[in-house]
């Protein structure tokens, strides 16, 4: 046997061992997820959220994911990009907390601030799901 051919077939067999695991990490993102949130923020004014985080129960950790910007007016149901959740299809998360700024009254932007903790009936991920009970979702109220 040549070294070419021990060569190729190296390559192969490296193949077929991570390929497999690849495929079984893809399988675990919870694809195309959406938060459904009504800002009731205390001070009448928009929001802006940045950031959600979660509790991932599998894993027993808190993950934070930013998000485009997503600015809300008072009393508005606003919806969050679609975003991939790593490691939780099928399984739950909770204690979701959303990371906004809120405008001051000289119409600044606050600092970041996080939200309460809101636990969703249903806690399991699954693809093209929206967390938030309808038909408002979670309410912010900065209090």
């Amino acid at each position: 046997m040549n070294k070419s051919t021990l060569l190729k077939g190296a390559l192969a067999a490296a193949l077929v061992i991570t390929l497999p695991g690849l495929s079984s990490a893809d399988n675990d993102k919870c694809r195309n997820v959406r938060f459904r949130v009504t800002n009731e923020h205390s001070t009448g004014k928009k929001i802006l959220i940045t950031a959600v985080k979660y509790h991932d129960v599998v894993n027993n950790k808190q993950v934070t994911k930013g998000i485009a910007n997503v600015e809300c007016k008072i009393h508005e149901t606003c919806y969050t990009s679609e975003k991939d959740l790593k490691d939780v299809e099928g399984t739950n998360i909770n204690n979701i907390r959303f990371v906004y700024k809120y405008k001051e009254q000289d119409t600044d932007w606050s600092d970041e601030v996080t939200s309460k903790a809101f636990d969703p009936n249903n806690a399991s991920c699954r693809a093209d799901r929206t967390y938030g009970p309808e038909p408002q979702g979670f309410v912010i109220t900065g209090t």
